[in-house]
Order: structure tokens, then sequence, then C-alpha cells
């Protein structure tokens, strides 16, 4: 059985609930919720969870999860190889775990490269159309001016596209996560990938284990990135 979450914390105790009462064995979860109390007394009665993506809230739990902090590193650093000393960075809400993360490598992959971090270079928020345009418009005509960009998901990524759409001079572009047709667009978008399908195996190998009768501690692992050049992330400032 599946169900989206749609990101409401609410209804994913309803789904989770929902499962539990039909008895299942296990739960895979991509968590939304701020908090998995909730889960302890199914926990407890023998249902085994696994965590994908983001480990789960206030719960010791198995945790299946990207490695954001070294692949946004190395994506901001590849920009830094290609002579860029301003990097702006747009992603979610600090509040997402995932986007907290990133910006952890963000600031890493800086100061590795002596550069100071600037607040003024950074737009992080729930992801609308007018707020990424108008970080970009902002971030370009900061003194300095920034001549690239690290975009924190696919979704955030498309919506940068469609604001720099008509403009003449592009600044180059690495993002955190590959997309349908990003090898199509001239030029290619250069990006962080994850194996979302990696990341299922080995959620679902772990789920069988525990319910094979594996009692041993619970289990966080961290599951490597790969930079994947295209062309704009590549383009000199």
């Amino acid at each position: 059985m599946t169900a989206s979450s749609g990101e409401d914390p609410a209804r994913e105790k309803r789904v989770v609930r929902a499962f539990c009462a039909r008895r299942v064995d296990g739960l895979i979860i991509v968590p939304a919720a701020h908090s998995h109390h909730y889960l302890l007394p199914d926990i407890k009665a023998g249902v085994a969870a696994v965590f994908v993506d983001r480990p789960a809230e206030g719960i010791d739990a198995d945790t299946i999860l990207v490695d954001n902090v070294e692949g946004a590193r190395e994506g901001v650093a590849h920009l830094l190889r290609a002579g860029h000393r301003s990097v702006g960075f747009i992603a979610d809400t600090p509040l997402i775990f995932t986007a907290a993360e990133r910006l952890r490598g963000y600031r890493e992959a800086l100061a590795k490269g002596s550069l100071p971090f600037n607040p003024d270079l950074v737009h992080m928020e729930l992801p609308t159309e007018e707020g990424v345009a108008g970080a970009i418009d902002r971030m370009l005509k900061h003194s300095p001016p920034a001549t690239a960009f690290f975009t924190g998901n696919s979704r955030i990524t498309i919506m940068f596209l469609r604001a720099i759409r008509n403009r003449r001079d592009r600044p180059a572009l690495v993002a955190f996560d590959d997309f349908e047709l990003a090898d199509m667009l001239r030029p290619g978008i250069t990006v962080v990938a994850q194996d979302a399908d990696s990341m299922g195996r080995v959620a679902a190998e772990l789920l069988f284990r525990r319910l094979d009768g594996d009692a041993g501690p619970t289990q966080r692992i961290y599951l490597r990135t790969s930079l994947i050049t295209r062309g704009s992330g590549e383009t000199p400032p």
C-alpha cells in the first residue's frame, strides 16, 4: 500500500494510522511531521519502520539518507573551481532537514575556498515563482553581484530557469537533484544527482531484515551523490 503525505504533517499521521489499522508489518516513511512520538505505540507493538530522505523527529529509528552536506559541498566547490567567487544559494525553508543540510554544505565549500559567508546571497523559504525571481534579481544586483547559483532542489531549479530565460548573460548554475530534460537544455544543467532507486532499495532491504528478526541497533545509512557536468556549471564568471 502506498500514499502521499503531500508534505502535510497531519496527513502523514492519518495515513500512517490508517496503515497501522490495517495491521501492516512495516512502514517506509518519507517524513513530513515535526514529531514522530505518535508512532511509538505501533513500534512497541511490533511494526517495523524505516525513514527515508529525512530522519524521524523525536524517536530513534532506522534512516536512509542522501549525504546532502557532501553533495552540496561538491556542487558549490565545482563552481568555485570554475572561478566564481560570489555564489548565490536558493533553497527551501531551513526548517526542512534536507535544505538545512545543503546550506551547511554550501557554507563548508565557501570556507574551504577561503570565502566569507554572505547572508545576502542566501534565499531560503517555501519556493514560489515570485520569490525565486526576486531573489535572483536581488543577488545579481548585489555588490559584488552573484555570478553563479546553487539551487537546492529540482522544483526550485525549474523556477530559476523560468526566471532567467530571457536574460542575455545567464549566470552559472549547479542544481541539487537531477530532473527530466536537464540534459536537453542548452547548456545542459549540471546537477548533484541522488539515486532515488537506491534509497528505496536499501530502505526495503533494511525493513525486510527487521521483519526477519534483526533486532540490532538502529542504523543511519548515508548514500553518496554524484556530480553530473553538462555545461551550466562550467561557465566562467
